[in-house]
């Protein structure tokens, strides 16, 4: 009560005034459950967005950890991981993980092969090229979309010249080595001080038979 005496006679000798509210100052108090509604929606998608890296990382992870603890000949459950972890998250890594697996599809049935050159049985031999020729239209399918994804990233392209030259080494008919050498001056393209990319360039080259082009990209 003293307090409010003290104050009213100060008013009335014109030591304080009255200050009118801004009605203005209102308006955005009603707005304030309006702001919370979008901080909320906000924290959601940005929980939901960790969620899902969270989880397709760590389906990744498990199927490069089957691949360090397992034999190299049972891709499938590594395979099934990678898959999950794409279908969570679309990521260029995944789908490069994704192509290396059927590279190494290829590469244990050509190496079957090659150990059952004596044997007589077409059939069994013709299922293993047709098998090879499914993989790797896979891991060039992988790297397409990864390239997709982002062009601008080195490996991608550095794993659609691993895909192709995969092919030219196996003598599958195709233009692989158009395709290799593509792929490797891309990857050179967007990361010029990578040297494995003009060993490789050299490499195709000289398979191909151009010596001189060869040594151009190793001079």
């Amino acid at each position: 009560i003293l307090t409010g005496l003290f104050v009213s006679v100060l008013i009335k000798e014109g030591r304080f005034s009255m200050i009118e509210v801004n009605h203005d100052a209102s308006k955005l108090f009603k707005l304030r459950p309006l702001f919370m509604l979008l901080v909320i929606v906000v924290m959601t998608l940005w929980l939901a967005t960790f969620i899902k890296k969270a989880v397709s990382l760590t389906y990744f992870y498990n199927g490069i950890s089957y691949l360090n603890t397992h034999k190299a000949e049972d891709f499938a459950p590594a395979e099934k991981s990678f898959k999950k972890a794409l279908f969570i998250d679309r990521n260029d890594t995944y789908l490069l993980a994704l192509s290396e697996v059927n590279i190494q599809k290829i590469t244990n049935l050509a190496q079957s092969l090659q150990a059952q050159s004596g044997n007589t049985d077409k059939t069994g031999e013709q299922e293993s090229v047709k098998n090879i020729l499914s993989y790797l239209q896979d891991a060039l399918k992988y790297t397409k979309e990864a390239i997709g994804i982002d062009p601008t990233n080195h490996y991608n392209h550095l794993a659609s010249a691993r895909a192709s030259s995969m092919a030219m080494n196996l003598r599958i008919p195709g233009e692989y080595y158009e395709t290799t050498k593509s792929a490797y001056l891309e990857a050179s393209k967007y990361n010029p001080f990578d040297p494995s990319t003009y060993l490789n360039l050299a490499r195709v080259e000289a398979l191909s038979g151009k010596v001189a082009e060869a040594e151009r990209y190793i001079g």
